[in-house]
């Protein structure tokens, strides 16, 4: 197998996912948000794309297919479940905050 293949499959699906994660969306979509149904599409088409060129163009085996595949689809996992930490510590951070001015402005009453 080409060595290019599996650095394809690690990377791009992930990038994909990620970025798709912080476009503003509210330019384009009267709600704000890209429709659910988008947004699957997005995330399945992140994965299946690079795994797909990669295994056609470089992989030798089904084996090959399949861990570029597996691969992919880990990728865009991971790229998507990051910017969601990275979200879920920003929010915290933020409500620790407001709870310390709160408490600076009106008081500690605990």
């Amino acid at each position: 197998m080409h060595p290019l293949a599996p650095l394809i499959c690690a990377t791009l699906p992930g990038a994909v996912c990620a970025l798709a994660h912080y476009v503003p969306w509210r330019h384009w979509f009267r709600d704000g948000m890209l429709p659910r149904l988008w947004a699957y599409a997005v995330g399945l088409l992140a994965v299946l794309v690079p795994a797909t060129i990669a295994a056609w163009l470089a992989a030798l085996t089904v084996p090959d297919v399949l861990g570029l595949l597996w691969l992919a689809a880990g990728s865009a996992g991971a790229g998507t479940l990051v910017p969601w930490q990275v979200d879920a510590d920003k929010r915290r951070e933020l409500q620790r905050a407001r709870e310390a001015d709160a408490a600076e402005v009106y008081g500690d009453d605990e």
